[in-house]
């Protein structure tokens, strides 16, 4: 495991996410991220991926509502400005109108 010091920001909310787990949860923890950024979300999705969890990464509010209806995370991983919205607002939407199917969900914004 990387150590939290020796990451980036949005890198250093993943592992810390994964530090709250529980060990007797083997299922990978599914992440979505909603970046606009397509370097952002690269980075993040491959430093994810190596510590054991299930990142996708989307770029847009409609996106996130898309993914979420098909495939409910158990963390987000918000950015703060999206094209089509804030992730300040979606992260209080996200709260107001949780998905029956989701977990207990995280959300992080960055």
């Amino acid at each position: 495991m990387i150590p939290p010091n020796k990451v980036s920001d949005p890198a250093r909310i993943v592992i810390e996410s994964q530090n709250r787990m529980t060990p007797k949860n083997t299922e990978a923890v599914r992440i979505l991220h909603v970046e606009d950024d397509p370097v952002s979300g690269r980075l993040v999705k491959a430093i994810a991926e190596k510590e054991g969890f299930v990142l996708d990464v989307v770029g847009t509010e409609r996106e996130c509502w898309k993914a979420i209806s098909e495939d409910p995370p158990q963390l987000f991983l918000l950015d703060l400005s999206l094209p089509d919205g804030s992730g300040l607002e979606l992260l209080s939407k996200l709260r107001e109108k949780p998905h029956p199917r989701a977990g207990p969900a995280w959300p992080a914004v960055h």
